[in-house]
C-alpha cells in the first residue's frame, strides 16, 4: 500500500515537472501525428479552433433542399420550387426530383417533363432567381447534401408519397432524396413531408409516428378553406405554413386567419 502511494507521488511529481519544463520552453500546443508520414517526428498541431467564432461567422441565410417525390400534388411542388428559389433568405436552393415524380408530373403537368432540366424550366424562373437552383439527381449520393457536414437550413419533401414518408422513417436511405432527409434528421435539422395520402392506414399512422419522435414534422398539404378561396390561393397559403415552419420569408400575402371578418 506505502509503496503503491510512493509511486503514485512519484508519478505526479514527474508529470508537473514536465509540465513546468514545457511552459519554461514556450510550448503551449500538444504534439501530434498529422499523418503516416510524420511516425518518425512529432510537429507541433495548430491552435485548437475557435468553434464558437466559427459558428457565430456562419450567416441565417443557408441553403434549403427541396425534394419532390413521386406523389400526386406537382403543381405543388412545382410552386414551392418557385416561391423558395426567389426567397431573399435562401441563397442556394438544392432541388432533388425523383424519377416518379417526374412521372407524376407528365400527367399533371405537361407530357414533356422527362427530366430534372425540364421540371426546373415547367416553374418558367427569373433568371436570377433560377441561377438559385442547384438541381441533384436521385442517382447522386455523391452531392453536398448527402453529407452531415453540409451545412443547410433544412428540408421540405412537397409531396411525400407513402413509400417515401415509410423509408425515411425507417432510415432506409434509398437515393438521394431519403437520404437529405436522413441527413437532417440525424443533425436535427428541420424536416418537413408534404405527406399527400387519404385516409390513412395503421402503417401510414405509425410511420408519421416515427418521423415525429425523430424530430421531423408531418404537415399534409391541407387547405385552409378560411384564408384561401381558388386553387391557387390554397396551395400558396398552405406553402405560406412550410415557409414558417422552414423559417423563410416567401412572397405571398394575404392568406394568414387574421380573426372573423
Amino acid at each position: 500500500m506505502d509503496e503503491g502511494r510512493a509511486l503514485s507521488g512519484r508519478s505526479d511529481t514527474f508529470l508537473e515537472n514536465a509540465r513546468r519544463s514545457r511552459a519554461k520552453k514556450g510550448h503551449r500546443t500538444r504534439s501530434t501525428f498529422q499523418g503516416e508520414g510524420d511516425r518518425k517526428s512529432c510537429r507541433q498541431s495548430p491552435a485548437p479552433e475557435r468553434w464558437d467564432a466559427k459558428l457565430g461567422a456562419v450567416s441565417e441565410r443557408l441553403p434549403l433542399v427541396l425534394g419532390v417525390s413521386g406523389a400526386s400534388g406537382a403543381r405543388l411542388g412545382l410552386r414551392a420550387l418557385q416561391l423558395f428559389a426567389a426567397s431573399p433568405d435562401v441563397p442556394a436552393l438544392h432541388l432533388v426530383v425523383s424519377g416518379r415524380a417526374l412521372l407524376v408530373a407528365r400527367d399533371e403537368v405537361d407530357t414533356s417533363l422527362r427530366t430534372g432540366a425540364d421540371y426546373v424550366a415547367a416553374a418558367a424562373l427569373p433568371k436570377k432567381v433560377r441561377a438559385k437552383v442547384v438541381r441533384h439527381s436521385e442517382e447522386a449520393v455523391d452531392a453536398p447534401i448527402s453529407s452531415g457536414s453540409f451545412v443547410t437550413r433544412g428540408m421540405a419533401v412537397i409531396p411525400c408519397s407513402g413509400g417515401t414518408l415509410g423509408s425515411i422513417a425507417h432510415g432506409i436511405s434509398r437515393g438521394l432524396l431519403q437520404r437529405a432527409a436522413d441527413v437532417c434528421l440525424k443533425e436535427r435539422r428541420r424536416l418537413v413531408l408534404a405527406f399527400r395520402e387519404t385516409p390513412y392506414s395503421l402503417v401510414h399512422a405509425e410511420n408519421i409516428a416515427a418521423v415525429t419522435r425523430a424530430g421531423g414534422i408531418v404537415a399534409p398539404p391541407v387547405p385552409a378553406f378560411y384564408a384561401a378561396r381558388t386553387a391557387e390561393e390554397m396551395l400558396d397559403a398552405y406553402l405560406l405554413r412550410v415557409a414558417d415552419l422552414l423559417g423563410v420569408r416567401i412572397g405571398v400575402s394575404g392568406l394568414r386567419w387574421t380573426g372573423p371578418r
